[in-house]
Parts: structure tokens; sequence; C-alpha cells
């Protein structure tokens, strides 16, 4: 239901970023992605009670097909800057969201990304691209200074060099 999600993006503050929020500029839909939503750590609880009544549920993140009740409240500690912590969850269709949790704001986390192409932003009332010259005109990315793995860096390049980035 859209307008409830509207609503608890207005009350909550809760942002729309990743993957989705670029094919919404892009107007494409890529494959097999994940919905990832941003909100300050302090907004867990509508955050979370939302996503279970709309039939989502909790999900390890070590075990994919391992679900939990809400009583048990599985969550992974984060360690990026801006990050408290990360919960994953699924509905019965196999669709997949992922609600990340910031210390302060989640703008804060966004201006950390590791680059350009996926600093935009879907709210209750609008949506922003940071870059939109670089990253649609040029198309373009700029990576900042990134903390993970090579891995991680190397998976993050081929995964926006596939989609043109």
């Amino acid at each position: 239901d859209i307008k409830s999600f509207q609503e608890l993006q207005r009350c909550t503050g809760l942002l729309v970023l990743g993957s989705i929020a670029l094919s919404i500029f892009e107007r494409v839909r890529y494959r097999n992605t994940d919905i990832d939503l941003y909100v300050s750590s302090d907004q867990w609880k509508p955050v979370t009670s939302f996503m279970l009544r709309s039939g989502y549920q909790l999900v390890s993140a070590n075990s994919k097909d391992r679900r939990y009740e809400w009583d048990s409240r599985h969550y992974l500690g984060y360690h990026l800057p801006g990050i408290s912590t990360i919960v994953d969850f699924i509905n019965d269709a196999g669709r997949q969201a992922q609600v990340i949790f910031a210390v302060y704001s989640p703008l804060d986390v966004v201006l950390g990304f590791h680059s350009t192409v996926v600093m935009n932003v879907i709210s209750h009332s609008g949506a922003v691209c940071l870059y939109p010259y670089s990253t649609f005109v040029l198309r373009r990315s700029i990576i900042f200074g990134y903390t993970a793995s090579e891995d991680k860096r190397v998976d993050i390049t081929q995964k926006y060099g596939r989609r043109g980035w």
C-alpha cells in the first residue's frame, strides 16, 4: 500500500536508497534487487512493525533461509560509519528488504556512500539525485575512499559497470 508506506516515510523520516532509488530515476527495473530503507535508529519500532504488518518476516543476516519471530529480534551489527544496525526482511513472494538504521540520520549515511551513482534519495514527498549530470548524462560514478575488502569493491564496481556506469 503506497499511501501507508509514504505516511511511514513522512512520520519516521525513512528514505528509499540504493538500486531501487537509482532504478526510479533510470526508469528501468533491475532484476533481483532488494529494497534498501534507511531510517534513524530511534524509529526502529514503527518501521519494523510496518514491515511485519506488510507481510515481511525477519531473517537472519547469516542465513537467508532461517526466519525469526519478532520477539527474538535478530539484528546484524554493522560496523560502517553512521550505521548502527541492518535488519533483513523477506516476504512470502521472496521479495527482500533491508532496513538500515542510522546512528544519526539517513542522510548522514548517504553522504558517506562508496560512490556517487548510489547517492539518490526517495522520500515521502520527492526524489533527489545528488549527482544528476555525472550519473545520468556522463554515465560516470565517482568512487570515494572505500573501506570494505578489495573483493567487495570489485563486486560493486562490476555491478554498476554492468548497468552502464
